[in-house]
C-alpha cells in the first residue's frame, strides 16, 4: 500500500466516525485514578478562574499535546494555597474506527453573571481539520457537587484563550482554524487528504461574539497571519473602541487591530513585542492598565524561559515594569484574572512531561517595581504536580 492510498484509507475512516465529534461530550466527575498528574506524567496548563464565593478552579490537559490529550478541573477554597485532586474530567472513548478523541484547547472563565464557563476543543486526532470550539456553563460552581449544562458546539476550529467583554457588552471570544499542514493523528498526517477542503477559506483566526450573555454566538471577523502556528489569540481593547489582537506565529507575534468592534482586520505585521513561538496571556486591570505576561524582556526574543510580568499604562502602547515569575527553563502557557481586591492571578506550566502546573498571585505594585514588594506577592505555588516534580521538590 502507498502513502496516497493509507490516506485517503484513512480519511474514509474519518468521515465515517466525524459525526459522532457533533455529539456533545461529557463533562463528569474524576474516576479515573490513573490518570492522576503522578500517575500520568504529564500537564499541560489551559485556563484558571475564581467563582463568586472566592473559589479558585484551574484546568489543564494530561495525556500529552496531541492525539490523547483530555482536559481535567480541580479547585482551591484556601486561596490557592491547597488543591483538590482533580474533580472534573472531559475524555472520551476511542472512536469506532480506533480513533483517539482530542480534547487539546480550551480554558475556564467566569462570567459577570457569576457563571463558570468551560470552552474546550474537541477533534478526532490531534487535529482532523474541523476539530470544534465546545462550551458548558455551570450555575453552582461554589456548591460540592456541580452542574454542568449540555455543552453546546460553537464554531468549527480551536479555542485556547478566555472572551473578553467589549465596551458595548458583546462578548468577544477568540478562536482558530487551524491550517492543513496541522491535520494528523495515530502517526500519519492528513494534510494531502480530502478531508473538509469546504472550510480551507476559513483556516484563520476566527472572532465568535454573543450579544445575549453567551445565549448564542456568531462569527463576526476574522484576520490570517502569515507564518502563523496555533494562532492563539489575545485581545485588548483600547477606551476609544479600538481593538488590538496579537497571533502567535512561527517568528514569535503578529499583532492587527478594529476599529469596528472586529468586524475587519488590518493585515498583521510583526508586532515590537519580541517573543518566542508561544502563549502569551493579556488583561485589562480594574485601574485601566493592562497586564501582559510573556517571556523574557519585552524587545528581546528567548525561549519558553523567564516569565514575567509587565504593565501598560497607556492600553498597550509602551509597558513598564517586569515581574519576573519563573526564571527557570520550559515553563510556558500562562493564563490568569484579577480578584476583586486587585490582586493578580496567573497559572502556567513547567516541562509538561513529567512537570507540574504552577500559580503566581501579585498585585501591580509588585510588577511595577519588578520584585516582590506587596504582601500578597506569591511566586511558583505548587498546584498539579506530575511524580517526577515531587521527587524533584524532596
Amino acid at each position: 500500500m502507498n502513502g496516497n492510498e493509507e490516506i485517503n484509507i484513512r480519511s474514509k475512516k474519518v468521515m465515517e466516525d466525524a459525526p459522532l465529534l457533533l455529539v456533545p461530550p461529557k463533562i463528569r466527575k474524576f474516576d479515573e485514578p490513573e490518570l492522576l498528574p503522578e500517575r500520568n506524567d504529564f500537564t499541560m496548563s489551559a485556563g484558571i478562574a475564581m467563582t463568586p464565593d472566592g473559589r479558585i478552579w484551574v484546568s489543564w490537559f494530561g495525556g500529552e499535546d496531541g492525539q490523547k490529550a483530555f482536559m481535567m478541573m480541580a479547585s482551591s477554597d484556601d486561596d490557592g494555597q491547597t488543591w483538590s485532586r482533580p474533580r472534573y474530567i472531559i475524555k472520551e472513548p476511542l472512536t469506532p474506527n480506533g480513533f483517539h478523541r482530542s480534547i487539546l484547547g480550551g480554558n475556564l472563565w467566569t462570567d459577570p453573571q457569576g457563571r463558570l464557563w468551560c470552552f474546550f476543543a474537541y477533534s478526532i486526532g490531534f487535529c482532523d481539520g474541523r476539530q470544534g470550539v465546545w462550551a458548558s456553563v455551570c450555575e453552582n460552581p461554589d456548591s460540592d457537587d456541580l452542574v454542568w449544562s449540555t455543552p453546546s458546539r460553537l464554531c468549527n476550529g480551536f479555542v485556547l484563550n478566555k472572551p473578553i467583554i467589549l465596551r458595548g457588552g458583546e462578548w468577544l471570544l477568540p478562536t482558530t482554524l487551524w491550517d492543513r499542514y496541522l491535520m494528523g493523528f495515530c502517526g500519519g498526517d492528513l494534510k494531502t487528504s480530502d478531508l473538509f477542503h469546504e472550510l480551507d477559506q476559513w483556516r484563520m483566526s476566527n472572532f465568535m461574539v454573543s450579544i445575549d450573555n453567551g445565549d448564542t454566538w456568531e462569527r463576526r471577523g476574522g484576520v490570517f497571519a502569515e507564518e502563523r502556528i496555533f494562532d492563539e489569540p489575545v485581545f485588548i481593547e483600547k477606551t476609544n473602541g479600538e481593538l488590538r489582537c496579537l497571533i502567535r506565529t512561527h517568528y514569535g507575534l503578529a499583532e492587527t487591530r478594529s476599529i469596528d468592534s472586529g468586524f475587519n482586520w488590518s493585515k498583521p505585521v510583526p508586532s515590537n513585542l519580541q517573543h518566542c513561538s508561544a502563549r502569551i496571556f493579556t488583561l485589562r486591570l480594574k485601574s485601566g492598565k493592562v497586564l501582559l505576561v510573556k517571556h523574557g524582556p519585552l524587545f528581546q526574543k528567548t525561549g519558553r524561559t523567564h516569565l514575567t510580568a509587565y504593565i501598560s499604562e497607556d492600553e498597550g502602547e509602551t509597558w513598564k515594569g517586569g515581574l519576573l515569575l519563573d526564571e527557570r527553563e520550559n515553563v510556558s502557557y500562562p493564563d490568569g484574572f484579577q480578584s476583586e481586591d486587585g490582586r493578580i492571578y496567573i497559572n502556567y506550566d513547567r516541562k509538561r512531561i513529567d512537570g507540574e502546573i504552577l500559580l503566581a498571585v501579585f498585585n501591580e505594585e509588585d510588577v511595577l517595581a519588578g520584585k516582590a514588594v506587596s504582601k500578597a506577592c506569591r511566586l511558583k505555588v505548587p498546584v498539579q504536580r506530575t511524580a517526577e516534580a515531587i521527587k524533584e521538590k524532596k
